[in-house]
């Protein structure tokens, strides 16, 4: 184990075919060899020269299942055609009227006259 003045952390792993040894100077350093190469946990090995430059490990938090509710019925939000159109009176227009207005004057189409 061989570690070279101001580079306290070493790393070993398989790159490829080639075993590979590398020195960081800090875990920033490492973190970003490691996400640049896409390494895990289990492609690697770390030595620190001091034991207490080694980073605390936070406690993973443990999940917690949520106690199930009661399952209120689902409302259904489509009903087929046929329940659509029996239980909704559409109205209908009476035959031979027209809804629209008419115009009063005839060729009121446009509002510019073109008289000069």
């Amino acid at each position: 184990m061989q570690f070279y003045p101001g580079f306290p952390i070493r790393i070993q792993h398989i790159d490829r075919t080639d075993k590979k040894t590398c020195w960081f100077q800090c875990h920033d350093h490492l973190d970003k060899y490691l996400t640049r190469n896409k390494l895990g946990p289990k492609d690697y090995t770390v030595e620190y020269q001091d034991p207490r430059l080694k980073p605390v490990e936070k406690p993973t938090k443990s999940v917690k299942s949520k106690p199930k509710v009661a399952t209120k019925p689902k409302k259904q939000l489509f009903s087929s055609l046929e329940q659509f159109f029996d239980n909704e009176q559409v109205p209908v227009a009476p035959v031979g009227k027209s809804t629209r207005r008419k115009s009063t004057q005839k060729g009121s189409r446009s509002r510019s006259s073109s008289s000069t």
